[in-house]
């Protein structure tokens, strides 16, 4: 039976069967699937064909059996490792093509983006024209260093050091706990163009540093020293006086908040800004930390002040009870640039006239006004300041009477305001409620406030108030009215554009007070 040749099977008209096909295609054409396709089990460079393959298996000989082995085996790591370096060769040679220029250009974006620290440990290891590009002189011209962008240490410290810093112009070292003044004297020695050095929450702004910087950056123009959590002993008033007198005329920016000498010296700090810094712009000497309490009065030359330093944009005292010397009720001259104005957490005494009330002589519109914490009244000042886009009034310790502060201020800059806060105010619910009714639309329908951000938080405003205010301010953007106990559930929160149709939803269905 086995060399007899098997009858084929007969159907039913005595035909002989054939093979039974389930079904076929043909693919149409354009539509042929590639090999190389995200459907294909096929990738490339997992199988390594051979020349005498098809040759063998004509052969049929052991050749054959030895070239199929050959084509179905797997790649070696040795091959593997070649295929990639022949890839990088490839790629390199296409990074090389662009112009240097351009590569700058993308390097000087990842510095912005990635810091320096990052850019120094990844880029320079691509490849030799990498490396050479990325030591440029060109790309330190702004270093940031600060602690949001990664931690310092030394083998960072010395990889800095290598490189050529002499163009650079703004150095950031904010937050950086390990640098200390033996790391960072040498690496000032690099920068006699330095025009700005923020040294904020960083050990190594000590004293006998700060003496040395008319000498290692003689064209300083921004200064940042200021620390957060504690106060900055390590800085006495003798080591800052050479660093005022020598760069006195390209100071711009001073930014020393919680520095111990600024609140025991503060006389003899403003006389020594008034002689030598005639271009200050920006001057920042707040003591964050201090508790709000009636804090003992700083006296010192402020109409002198001023009048030396007319291009004053931003002035921050806060928790300094500020007078001054000459007892003078007359408001100063010559601050027509003054744009931020901050003295906050303190209380002064009613028989006490603080700066606050004379800074305004020829401030026509401001920026921003931070009287927070304090029993300062705005209202003896919407006389001489006719606009304002920004006003902070947190938790205000007036008095029953000084309340028609709110009604005050709203009445006179609800045309310019941009942003109020006025939260943790604990005064009655019907101040709030006549001051901020003055948005409601008289006969004019086309009105529209600017007002974009309402900080109601922990106050005590209803329901038909906060509708009002969706309705009439029409640029709104977001309100909080986190802990807000006249509201009903689902309405103490912050909420922004989007969720203001709720909002209201909510609100209609509680009727007010």
């Amino acid at each position: 039976m086995s060399g007899k040749k098997r009858k084929a099977a007969k159907g039913i008209l005595g035909f002989p069967k054939k093979k039974s096909i389930l079904f076929t295609f043909n693919a149409r054409e354009g539509e042929e699937c590639s090999t190389d396709s995200e459907d294909s089990d096929y990738s490339p460079g997992s199988l390594v064909p051979t020349r005498n393959a098809k040759k063998a298996k004509r052969k049929g000989n052991n050749q054959a059996r030895q070239g199929l082995s050959v084509i179905n085996r797997r790649v070696t790591r040795k091959e593997t490792v070649a295929l990639e370096a022949n890839a990088c060769c490839k790629n390199e040679i296409i990074h090389m093509c662009l112009p240097s220029e351009t590569m700058l250009n993308i390097f000087s974006f990842c510095l912005a983006s990635e810091g320096l620290l990052k850019f120094l440990s990844r880029v320079p290891r691509v490849c030799k024209e990498w490396n050479r590009l990325a030591k440029d002189q060109s790309l330190f011209k702004q270093v940031n260093l600060s602690s949001t962008l990664g931690a310092m240490n030394k083998k960072r410290l010395k990889g800095l050091l290598k490189l050529d810093l002499s163009h650079c112009r703004v150095l950031n070292f904010e937050g950086q706990m390990r640098v200390k003044q033996n790391f960072l004297e040498p690496i000032l020695t690099k920068t006699h163009r330095l025009v700005s050095l923020n040294l904020c929450h960083c050990p190594g702004a000590t004293s006998a540093m700060l003496s040395k910087l008319p000498v290692l950056c003689p064209n300083l123009g921004r200064i940042k020293l200021s620390q957060t959590f504690d106060y900055q002993d390590k800085i006495v008033y003798t080591s800052i006086v050479p660093l005022i007198v020598m760069c006195g005329q390209t100071i711009l920016e001073i930014r020393w908040s919680n520095v111990i000498f600024v609140k025991t010296e503060f006389t003899h700090f403003i006389d020594m800004l008034k002689q030598n810094c005639p271009n200050l712009e920006e001057l920042d000497i707040k003591m964050a930390n201090c508790a709000c309490a009636y804090l003992p009065s700083r006296e010192a030359d402020i109409g002198g002040f001023i009048s030396a330093c007319p291009k004053l944009k931003e002035l921050r005292l806060d928790s300094l009870n500020v007078l001054d010397i000459a007892r003078t009720s007359v408001p100063y001259p010559g601050l027509n640039n003054l744009e931020i104005f901050a003295q906050t957490k303190f209380t002064h005494d009613v028989h006490e006239k603080p700066i606050f009330y004379l800074m305004f002589g020829s401030v026509a519109k401001l920026k921003v006004l931070d009287i927070s914490y304090s029993n300062l009244s705005p209202g003896l000042i919407t006389d001489k300041v006719k606009a304002l886009e920004c006003l902070h009034m947190v938790d205000m310790r007036w008095s029953e009477e000084e309340n028609i502060n709110l009604y005050q201020c709203i009445n006179s800059w609800m045309m310019s305001l941009k942003e109020l806060d006025i939260s943790c105010n604990k005064m009655p619910s019907k101040v709030i409620t006549e001051a901020l009714s003055q948005y409601r639309k008289g006969k004019d329908a086309r009105t529209s406030y600017p007002l974009e951000v309402l900080n109601l938080s922990n106050t005590q405003v209803y329901g038909p108030l906060v509708q009002l205010i969706l309705e009439e301010c029409s640029n709104l953007k977001s309100i909080n009215l986190n802990t807000c106990r006249n509201l009903p559930r689902g309405c103490k929160q912050l909420f922004f554009r989007k969720s203001f149709p709720d909002l209201l939803a909510r609100l209609q269905q509680v009727p007010g007070p």
